[in-house]
């Protein structure tokens, strides 16, 4: 369901996966093997979870529960409710004034708060107590904008239209430079003909070290990277085109104290209630290798 820092937050029922009456939620962390069952939550087919955590910071995580009014449009964040593995308990906030947006574009957990895009062209920030912090405007009006971590600063990605006669669509790359006062500056532009074709495409991942893009393209997802330093594209492998349903950047956690992650980067597919990993290991020079 989500993934953070090496986390993973899952969801397991006995009876099909489309009935939600008995999911069960846990926490775990594939490399050591180790999980914690989170306490029972009644089901809502409204609600949305994402997974905090921060091993630079804390060995504890947070599940935040999204709670959406689907009877007004664009729907409202009408309550949030916060889990932490530090006391064992939720706290639950009521919230009217957050316009959370259905795009597929990923949570940020960064700074001790959740980042998500809202429909009015900005990214909401809850802390772990479910209280709204700030709203930071995003650089630009356009919709199906990209949020990710990236080298521990928060990154916007999207397309932008240039004027001009021969005017085109460029694909745009903002670093979030200074937090505290919302200044954003340009990482980079290319055209988006030459990195995205002229076929559909989805985003992926940005890496969290390294200045490269993952997403997918065409029916059949293939699943490329664009290497922003070098303006190199490469093919990594075909999916299929049944495989997209939600994309879990993933980097190993190899104990609850190691504050500098690998190099090894995976990329999590869940598709038709099966999980499909794609192995992605970024040596120091960049290269990406498929085993």
């Amino acid at each position: 369901m989500d993934t953070c820092n090496g986390l993973l937050l899952c969801a397991s029922s006995l009876r099909s996966q489309w009935d939600c009456s008995d999911l069960n939620y846990f926490v775990c962390n594939p490399t050591t093997k180790e999980w914690v069952a989170l306490p029972y939550s009644k089901p809502c087919q409204r609600r949305g979870l994402c997974l905090g955590f921060d091993p630079a910071v804390s060995s504890h995580f947070y599940v935040f529960e999204l709670y959406r009014d689907y009877d007004r449009f664009p729907p409202l964040l009408n309550a949030v409710q916060v889990y932490s593995s530090e006391t064992g308990e939720r706290v639950h906030k009521e919230h009217n004034d957050i316009v959370p947006c259905d795009s597929i574009s990923p949570n940020v957990f960064l700074n001790g708060c959740m980042h998500y895009l809202a429909d009015d062209h900005a990214i909401a920030v809850l802390d772990t107590e479910g209280k709204a912090r700030r709203s930071i405007p995003v650089p630009d009006d356009n919709d199906y904008g990209f949020i990710q971590q990236s080298q521990g600063r928060l990154h916007y990605a999207n397309y932008e239209e240039c004027d001009g006669e021969f005017g085109s669509t460029q694909l745009v790359v903002y670093v979030l430079e200074d937090y505290q006062n919302q200044v954003w500056k340009l990482k980079h532009r290319a055209e988006a003909s030459y990195v995205f074709g002229r076929t559909d495409f989805a985003w992926v991942a940005i890496h969290p070290d390294c200045n490269i893009i993952f997403y997918t393209v065409g029916t059949v997802r293939t699943l490329m990277s664009y290497d922003m330093d070098r303006r190199q594209l490469q093919v990594i492998c075909t999916l299929g085109q049944d495989s997209r349903d939600i994309y879990l950047p993933y980097v190993p956690l190899f104990s609850e104290n190691d504050l500098n992650p690998p190099s090894s980067f995976r990329i999590s597919l869940r598709s038709s209630g099966q999980v499909l990993q794609t192995y992605l290991e970024a040596s120091r020079n960049l290269n990406i290798h498929v085993p």
